[in-house]
């Protein structure tokens, strides 16, 4: 079976086309990390670093208020290297973090939560452990 198009619909298409790509390299572009290290993006701020039997996490934050934007950098044993981009809010004695876009009550990318001073940080569910923050 054939399909026939005439130019003008297939101009269509392809606009179209050019147009979901653009949009896909654009989510994509948002989705990588900054080439700058935390301590040289000004404004952002290194909320807490960690190291435990899973690897090493950082969360960087560039705060607005009680809200901000940053991401939240996990390197793994292996190498690994994922880095998510967050937005986070200080919540109480409390640091809430969430995925772009996700506005979950219950679930978050990490918690960070103050005790006796010192800065301790919970990653993904609530199963997983505290690290304290160096």
């Amino acid at each position: 079976m054939k399909l026939r198009l005439s130019s003008k619909a297939l101009a269509g298409i392809l606009g179209a086309i050019a147009v979901m790509a653009t949009s896909i390299a654009s989510a994509q572009a948002d989705e990588r990390a900054p080439e700058k290290s935390s301590t040289q993006k000004s404004g952002s701020q290194v909320v807490c670093r960690t190291e435990g039997s899973d690897g090493k996490i950082e969360l960087v934050v560039e705060w607005d208020g009680n809200e901000g934007k940053g991401w939240l950098e996990q390197v793994a044993p292996s190498g690994n290297v994922t880095r998510q981009r967050i937005r986070a809010e200080r919540v109480k004695n409390m640091i809430v973090v969430d995925e772009l876009g996700q506005r979950d009550l219950v679930v978050h990318a990490a918690i960070v939560a103050e005790k006796d001073g010192k800065r301790y940080m919970r990653v993904g569910s609530d199963g997983n452990p505290w690290n304290a923050c160096k």
